[in-house]
């Protein structure tokens, strides 16, 4: 296909993608609220599996690198959102979110929602029940394992964890990326 037409086999077509930003207005191109240093958005798409399937909404973002307090806050105003975009659809949220599993960002995103398809689990967690000193996926560049696991894929309850990894992969010309990859094998449940 051209490059100017969107793959219709995976994205499902006009209007269906979006951002918002982390803010009081958050339909405010590079708004910043409650202290926050820099804008941070919100990216998401909604698309449909090749090999068949519901389609799902894909989300991801990236919290601010110094406050708690915006983390938090922006920590709301995404679960707030995700029940907007996504509404009843399965739904996936990634990202950096500067913060570690148990801080009152990841505590207020991991809250139960109504309805209970609207809540959202760690599917690492899932996959790890408990914690270890090598799940730090902020490494600066030096693969120290060690640390916060502050990078999270989250999964609405429509879908079932199969795995979850930390890749520690090291390239020829060293590590892509400043932080580890978080991979995960979800499932979606049958329809009940």
């Amino acid at each position: 296909q051209a490059a100017s037409q969107p793959r219709r086999d995976i994205y499902l077509g006009k209007g269906l993608a979006g951002n918002f930003w982390l803010s009081t207005t958050p339909d405010k191109p590079g708004s910043r609220s409650w202290g926050a240093f820099v804008p941070r958005i919100v990216s998401w798409v909604k698309l449909r599996p090749r090999e068949g399937g519901p389609a799902f909404c894909w989300i991801n973002t990236h919290f601010d690198a110094w406050n708690p307090h915006v983390r938090t806050r922006s920590a709301v105003a995404l679960r707030d959102h995700v029940h907007q975009v996504a509404g009843a659809m399965p739904c996936v949220v990634t990202g950096d979110f500067n913060s570690n599993a148990g801080s009152t960002a990841y505590r207020a995103l991991l809250a139960e929602q109504q309805p209970a398809t609207a809540s959202l689990h760690d599917v690492f967690r899932d996959a790890h029940a408990v914690p270890t000193g090598e799940e730090g996926t902020f490494h600066f560049f030096t693969g120290r394992r060690g640390g916060w696991r502050i990078d999270w894929i989250l999964a609405s309850t429509h879908y079932q964890t199969l795995s979850a990894e930390i890749d520690h992969t090291r390239g020829p010309h060293g590590y892509p990326s400043d932080h580890f990859l978080v991979t995960a094998v979800l499932r979606a449940r049958a329809a009940q």
